[in-house]
């Protein structure tokens, strides 16, 4: 097996890891990505809803009340209304 050393990270106190950053055995929301979230524009259609459900998704641990919120979207996505 090859290891690619440009893609290592040795002794080092951070590091980012699959959309999320590791800092002294904590795991955090990639800023970039929480910019993505909070920058992105008006739904228009079920497509894009989805999409952005599954974006928030993915950040669920992060976000206080998470099933409280996202139920009248779910809602939606059933009942296919948007």
């Amino acid at each position: 097996m090859l290891v690619a050393i440009k893609k290592c990270e040795f002794f080092t106190r951070k590091t980012n890891f699959i959309k999320f950053i590791i800092k002294l055995g904590k795991i955090s929301m990639d800023l970039k990505k929480v910019e993505v979230i909070v920058s992105w524009q008006e739904l228009e259609n079920i497509i894009q809803l989805r999409l952005f459900l599954g974006v928030c998704n993915y950040y669920r641990r992060f976000i206080a009340q998470w099933l409280k919120n996202i139920k009248p979207f779910t809602r939606l996505i059933k009942k296919e209304k948007l």
